[in-house]
């Protein structure tokens, strides 16, 4: 039953990680489903960049990045800084509404 350790990390190889869509269109989900997603994760944990925004959504950069455009053309994040050309973002009062529904 107990598998020795040595047998563990070569089971973590075996694991097949699968690309990242490069745009919600390849999701095949709905972009509002998405958008209510990244305002949720903005509200939980505060301001982030598009790069940790896309990490805790598991999309691309891209593709975060036309969720990020969508939500931020209805004021419901703001971006409060860039760094190395990365924007970081906050949400607004309206998207801490939105996220709440």
């Amino acid at each position: 039953m107990n598998e020795p350790m040595a047998s563990q990390p070569q089971r973590a190889a075996n694991v097949i990680q699968m690309p990242r869509p490069d745009s919600v269109a390849d999701l095949g989900i709905r972009r509002s489903f998405l958008e209510e997603l990244a305002l949720k994760i903005l509200y939980l944990t505060g301001p982030l960049s598009i790069v940790e925004l896309s990490e805790h959504l598991r999309l691309s950069y891209r593709a975060t990045d036309e969720i990020f455009r969508r939500i931020r053309e209805g004021q419901l994040c703001e971006v409060t800084g860039v760094v190395k050309n990365v924007p970081h973002l906050n949400i607004t009062t309206q998207g801490r509404a939105r996220a709440l529904e």
